[in-house]
């Protein structure tokens, strides 16, 4: 008796230390190999993880219900770690209610799905929260050590997207698919999980490439089909592979949660499209005039003293407006020219995230002119470059996005007057294509004259 009394108060006494957040683990389920466990947050989000755990029942006398859970407090931006510590944003548009998680860039080498979400966070951060029947959760880049080598896997060679604590977790071989030893071992998954937790999002619309086509997990052939048909692009409940670990099997095979997984074109040139679709399967209000159909381009005019560059559509409206670097001593090349490529740059180039050379070079060193981003973006509205278009990287990035190649460049070495710039930019056109016209307001016209001079491209 006095045995059992001395362990009754050791575990009355190790209950009180017990720091809070602490579960116990039952017997035989710890150890590294096979434990599930439950994800651990970062410091900043352990409140909100916390407050959405289904509560124990109610002990109060004529209670016995259990409680519902709280509702998850709206939050506008956080950030989670990968290995390499590069940021995992999370943003929440909308109020807090029946939620959509949006998610791209698990595989670091399908850059399109990234390209696209992003663009349709672009779309969501000019809306109302009145414009969205749903709140949407978006995690644009889940992966960014990958991201950043254009690799499949994360920074430990392991494929996200099998390191889910599936059924059937480690049953894949040690290639690009590799899940790892342990379920969950990966801050990257471990990220989606806590977004999963905190946010309990119906549908989870994930954005991959290249297949070209929309698979779905769990109960979602409708939301599928939908996008499918929006998209023009085919439904395949089997895409013809097995995917243990991967996080259709855990949300929607297991768990029973609506999951589509969009496959889109390696490349994509026109984000316009998939946006638009993805906003009406999430439920998006687009208001009248705001442009999601990424209005070609088909002519584009630099002017070099006012450092802007205007975009027209084939039926000569005014759709994109940006301010721009030109060359320093006037020596951009003036006439008229051709898109001829479009290339996808690393980030940190001294060219930005975006290069669309013309079909002029310096007649002296033989470099190719063209339109780019840049990795100076204070000098952007003034004349330091060595000939060519200089358009901050966020800029370039919306113009190459609807600039083919073979749309004309006219360059001029223009003495309109400032005021008749301005007056163009704030045309009833482009106000109806951007709405609140963002960046314009920072367009300053004017900039140095020099003599013409021939200088690096």
């Amino acid at each position: 008796m006095q045995f059992r009394a001395v362990c009754a108060s050791i575990l009355i006494v190790g209950a009180a230390l017990a720091p809070a957040g602490c579960r116990a683990v039952a017997p035989g389920v710890g150890g590294p190999r096979g434990q599930t466990r439950e994800p651990v947050a970062p410091a900043h989000m352990g409140a909100e993880v916390g407050a959405i755990k289904q509560t124990a029942p109610s002990s109060a006398k004529g209670g016995g219900e259990a409680a519902p859970p709280p509702t998850s407090p709206p939050m506008k931006r956080q950030a989670l770690l990968s290995i390499r510590k590069a940021q995992i944003a999370v943003h929440a548009y909308g109020s807090p209610g029946p939620t959509v998680l949006v998610m791209a860039g698990v595989h670091g080498d399908e850059p399109a799905g990234v390209q696209v979400a992003r663009e349709f966070e672009k779309l969501l951060q000019t809306l109302p929260a009145s414009s969205l029947t749903n709140r949407v959760v978006m995690m644009p880049l889940v992966n960014p050590d990958g991201y950043s080598r254009r690799t499949r896997t994360n920074a430990h060679g392991i494929d996200v997207n099998r390191n889910f604590p599936t059924k059937d977790f480690g049953q894949g071989g040690k290639d690009r698919y590799y899940g790892g030893e342990i379920a969950s071992s990966e801050p990257e998954t471990r990220s989606v999980e806590q977004v999963v937790a905190q946010y309990r999002p119906w549908l989870i619309i994930s954005l991959h490439a290249p297949m070209q086509c929309v698979n779905y997990d769990g109960p979602a052939k409708q939301e599928s089909e939908q996008l499918a048909n929006l998209c023009g692009l085919p439904v395949k409940k089997d895409i013809g592979y097995q995917t243990p670990g991967s996080m259709g099997r855990y949300y929607g095979v297991e768990r029973g949660l609506k999951v589509v997984t969009l496959e889109l074109p390696g490349r994509v040139t026109r984000s316009g499209r998939y946006c638009s679709a993805l906003a009406h399967v999430v439920g998006v209000t687009v208001p009248r005039g705001v442009n999601t159909s990424g209005v070609p381009v088909r002519r584009i005019v630099v002017s070099t003293q006012q450092n802007l560059l205007l975009a027209y559509s084939d039926t000569g409206r005014l759709v994109r407006a940006y301010r721009v670097c030109t060359g320093r001593t006037n020596c951009t090349p003036v006439g008229s020219f051709r898109v001829v490529g479009k290339s996808w740059l690393p980030s940190g180039t001294p060219l930005g995230t975006r290069w669309m050379p013309i079909d002029r070079r310096n007649r002296r060193t033989g470099r190719q002119y063209g339109i780019h981003g840049t990795d100076d973006p204070g000098s952007v509205g003034r004349q330091e470059s060595r000939g060519c278009i200089r358009l901050a990287n966020q800029d370039v990035e919306r113009l190459y996005e609807v600039t083919p190649v073979g749309a004309t460049v006219t360059i001029v070495d223009d003495r309109i007057a400032p005021s008749t710039w301005l007056e163009q930019i704030g045309t009833p056109d482009i106000t109806r294509a951007f709405g609140s016209a963002p960046g314009l307001s920072a367009v300053i016209p004017g900039g140095s004259r020099g003599d013409r001079g021939c200088c690096d491209g």
